[in-house]
C-alpha cells in the first residue's frame, strides 16, 4: 500500500531501469533514468490480522550535477549508495540526514569513479556492490556499449577513491544491460541486451574475460 504523494512521486520519475533494496530492506531506491535523478521509498511492514502489509508512506527525491541517465544503482551499506550514469560516470552518494518527509535534495558526490588510463569507463550502465575482505567493496560496472564488466575497488577509509580498475569479463558479453549478485557474493549473473540471455559466473574461480 502506498499513500497519494508516492504514487504521485512513482508517476512523475519518469521511465526507470534499476531498483535496489538497501541492506536492512527499509529503502527501495528507484533509478530515474527520464527525469536524471534518483527516488528512494521508505518500507514498513506492518502485522495485520491476517498477514503482514507492505506500506509505503515516505520518499525523498535525489537530484546531483553526477546524476544524468541514471541507468543502474546499488547500495554500500544503508546511508551510501552508488550510481551508474549512462551518459556519463559512477558517482559514490551519501543520503541526507533526517527521515525522507517527501522531500526533494540536492546532493553532492562522494566520489566519482572514472577508472583509469587501461581501463576506462564507458557508457555504464548497472552496478553492484560486492563486499571484499578487510572492508574493501568492489564496484562492477557493465559498460554497455564497449561490451565488457569493469571492476574498481574502493575503500571507505580512502574516501571511496578506486585503489584498482580491471576489466573483469568482455568474452560473450553483448551490450551487458544488467548485473546482480549471490548473497555470498560467489555468482554473478549478467544479462546482455544484445543475445536476450544470462550468463552466470562463478567468482571464486579464474574468470577469463
Amino acid at each position: 500500500m502506498a499513500t497519494g504523494a508516492v504514487n504521485d512521486a512513482l508517476a512523475a520519475i519518469g521511465r526507470t531501469e534499476d531498483l535496489r533494496f538497501s541492506p536492512d530492506n527499509r529503502l527501495l531506491a528507484v533509478a530515474g533514468y527520464g527525469r536524471r535523478r534518483c527516488l528512494m521509498l521508505r518500507i514498513d511492514i506492518e502485522p495485520t490480522a491476517g498477514a503482514a502489509r507492505i506500506v509505503i508512506r515516505d520518499f525523498v527525491e535525489l537530484r546531483s550535477d553526477s546524476m544524468g541517465e541514471v541507468h543502474g544503482l546499488d547500495f554500500i551499506d544503508n546511508r551510501t549508495f552508488v550510481v551508474a550514469n549512462r551518459d556519463g560516470l559512477v558517482a559514490v552518494f551519501a543520503l541526507p540526514q533526517g527521515d525522507p518527509a517527501g522531500q526533494g535534495h540536492e546532493i553532492s558526490p562522494l566520489r566519482v569513479i572514472k577508472g583509469s588510463r587501461f581501463c576506462r569507463l564507458r557508457t555504464p550502465g548497472s552496478v553492484a556492490v560486492r563486499r571484499e575482505s578487510h572492508g574493501r567493496l568492489s564496484l562492477l560496472v557493465c559498460n554497455n556499449y564497449t561490451h565488457r564488466v569493469t571492476r574498481h575497488v574502493i575503500h571507505g577509509r580512502w574516501g571511496y577513491r578506486a585503489l584498482w580498475n580491471q576489466v573483469l569479463l568482455e568474452q560473450g558479453l553483448d551490450i551487458p544491460d544488467g548485473i546482480a549478485l549471490s548473497h555470498d557474493g560467489r555468482w554473478v549473473a549478467v544479462s546482455s541486451h544484445g543475445t536476450n540471455d544470462v550468463k552466470i559466473y562463478d567468482m571464486s574461480a579464474p574468470l577469463w574475460r
